[in-house]
């Protein structure tokens, strides 16, 4: 594959132009015809990037590929990714054209527009018509990464293009961008147009997605957390870190369990489970022998895993979902632990709840105005006479059950 070059006598520059923030300032910038054949897509997107971890875990080859046998795996994706968006912008560009122009490197690296490139990929090969065998679009010269990532999310997340991104996919980025990359959360927040407590959480949500990873153990494996789908999950086990707040010891026995829940994924809701983990059995009087009866299960699943990684070097989803998830043995005891625990918390706030009643009621009651009611008048006096008449029928029938 060639690298395009400014001076290619195959580029063609066009009239049009497109407004960019390039290096700090919107400028309008010139349209040039690109053959597709010198263009290839970027593997730092935020998305291809999710998808190519599922590629190297399987094939674990694709830096020693070619470009275009680059372009044909991550083209695949694309078209696999949203068919009916694919269809539909296909068909406009065979109807009209490419209208929006996209934006390449001088390296032939394309930051925005992959969805028409595929496309008119497609339309080149299916139909062999020159009007498809060119991309229309600016080319950026003299970028650092940072301020190519910068345009690549302002043009993603710009007012007139819709964001179309997985939750995992944006964790990735965050993950790739501030995490492990150059950004600060508030350039990465301006960057999206979001505020700044936002970002940190998806960053505190992209630490607790790598975690996971790594405790499976399936480090920077991101198409499982996908493909899990555990954007929910994650922000569920998110609050109940809050709520724990600096207590290391008890946040590493939660950790534990609840990476293991979402690992076997009980039947049901995950997200509800968590939350309901959370609410009835963390931070109760019940966790600390909840978490003791979950180790033997924790064990399991470890030993499991062990075996498949002895065996196979590695854990995929297949393993996940057609060997851990189909251990009944497992799956129930996970299932009697959480239900046997959130039942008998559930019942002791049942059964405390007259005290917690009387507590507020107490508090209640204490802050009443005596001097206020002195002031009433008779009618209104002969109303607080009938609601004390009824309060102390209900302090007898109390006292009589003690």
């Amino acid at each position: 594959m060639k690298i395009l070059n400014l001076n290619e006598e195959k580029i063609e520059k066009t009239t049009a132009t497109k407004k960019v923030n390039y290096k700090g300032k919107n400028t309008d910038m010139p349209v040039f015809r690109i053959p597709i054949d010198m263009l290839y897509y970027n593997d730092k997107n935020d998305r291809i990037a999710t998808y190519l971890s599922k590629y190297k875990a399987k094939e674990g080859n694709f830096e020693e590929l070619s470009l275009e046998e680059k372009n044909k795996i991550i083209e695949d994706f694309i078209i696999k990714s949203n068919p009916s968006e694919m269809k539909k912008t296909k068909e406009n560009i065979k109807r009209f054209q490419q209208r929006v122009p996209g934006v390449v490197l001088k390296d032939g690296r394309v930051i925005d527009g992959n969805r028409r490139f595929t496309c008119l990929r497609e339309l080149a090969e299916e139909t062999g018509k020159s009007e498809f065998a060119y991309f229309d679009a600016i080319i950026l010269d003299g970028v650092t990464d940072k301020e190519i990532k910068k345009l690549e999310l302002e043009l993603q997340h710009g007012e007139d293009k819709p964001v179309d991104y997985n939750p995992i996919e944006k964790l990735v980025g965050v993950y790739n961008d501030i995490i492990k990359g150059e950004f600060s959360i508030t350039e990465y927040a301006n960057s999206i147009d979001k505020k700044t407590k936002e970002v940190q959480k998806m960053v505190d949500e992209a630490e607790l997605m790598v975690d996971f990873l790594e405790y499976i153990p399936a480090p920077e494996e991101f198409y499982i957390a996908k493909e899990m789908d555990l954007d929910g999950p994650f922000n569920e086990i998110l609050n109940i870190k809050k709520r724990l707040k600096d207590d290391d010891e008890k946040w590493e026995r939660a950790r534990v369990t609840l990476f293991d829940y979402i690992l076997m994924r009980p039947e049901g809701d995950l997200t509800r489970l968590i939350r309901a983990m959370g609410n009835n059995i963390i931070n109760t009087d019940n966790e600390e022998e909840f978490f003791e009866k979950h180790i033997e299960t924790s064990e399991q699943i470890s030993k499991k895993i062990k075996e498949q990684i002895d065996k196979k070097g590695e854990i995929d989803l297949d393993f996940i979902r057609e060997d851990l998830r189909k251990d009944d043995n497992i799956v129930k005891k996970l299932e009697n632990n959480f239900e046997e625990y959130s039942d008998k918390t559930k019942y002791e706030n049942a059964r405390r709840r007259p005290i917690d009643q009387l507590r507020d009621f107490t508090r209640d009651i204490n802050e009443i105005d005596t001097y206020a009611i002195s002031k009433l008048n008779e009618e209104e006096k002969n109303e607080i006479t009938e609601y004390l008449e009824d309060i102390k029928t209900k302090i007898k029938d109390i006292e009589e059950v003690l």
